[in-house]
């Protein structure tokens, strides 16, 4: 009767290209930069870049270069 529609989330979810992926992974394993850098570089938020490095069988570092989780 309002036409009322219903939204949910914050927009539609793409997967990242398998490009901006590649290039993610390659300057967090090879060229050391950190997350919010490599978000930058490649404009996504930082949050993806980690994700896409877990997705991938990529530990993240801790903020003093280690992995995390190990003791």
């Amino acid at each position: 009767r309002h036409e009322i529609t219903e939204n949910r989330g914050r927009g539609s979810r793409q997967r990242t290209p398998q490009h901006i992926t590649d290039e993610i992974i390659r300057l967090y394993t090879q060229e050391n930069l950190a997350g919010a850098k490599i978000g930058e570089l490649t404009g996504v938020r930082h949050a993806t870049v980690y994700k896409i490095l877990r997705r991938n069988g990529i530990q993240p570092r801790s903020q003093g270069g280690k992995a995390r989780g190990g003791a």
